[in-house]
């Protein structure tokens, strides 16, 4: 019974993300990055908005498939400290998996588990999941 309702979870996991198109990903996603956790942790959310909500943030913004960027930013400090790669950055969506290329070399690939609608805080955004997969 339980490998039945792991199967099914899974089927639906993959059949809700496999539905995700290229348009809901468009905009700035925002992640925590205290500790460097999007850098150490397997499973990510990122929430969508234009506000920075955690004082260490990770941030992809997705304007078009040839336009991305990620950055790193410490809100908290003064002056704010921002990193990001002096490289061309191309996000590329298919099925259900996130594949990250900076300077044309595959540098990150995500599964994704499903985005849907949240209200973090007051604000009504979108939550994405993803699972880091290994190269």
């Amino acid at each position: 019974m339980t490998k039945l309702f792991f199967l099914g979870f899974l089927f639906l996991s993959i059949s809700l993300s496999a539905q995700i198109n290229f348009k809901e990903l468009k905009g700035n996603w925002i992640t925590d990055n205290t500790d460097s956790l999007f850098f150490k942790t397997d499973t990510i959310s990122f929430l969508k908005s234009t506000e920075r909500l955690f004082c260490n943030n990770a941030v992809w913004s997705i304007i078009n498939r040839s336009k991305f960027s990620f950055t790193y930013c410490n809100c908290c400090t003064e002056p704010p400290r921002v990193s990001w790669y002096n490289f061309p950055q191309k996000l590329k969506l298919e099925g259900a998996q996130i594949e990250i290329y900076v300077n044309k070399i595959k540098h990150d690939r995500f599964r994704i588990i499903g985005i849907s609608d949240i209200k973090y805080y007051n604000i009504q955004t979108k939550i994405l999941r993803l699972v880091r997969e290994k190269l």
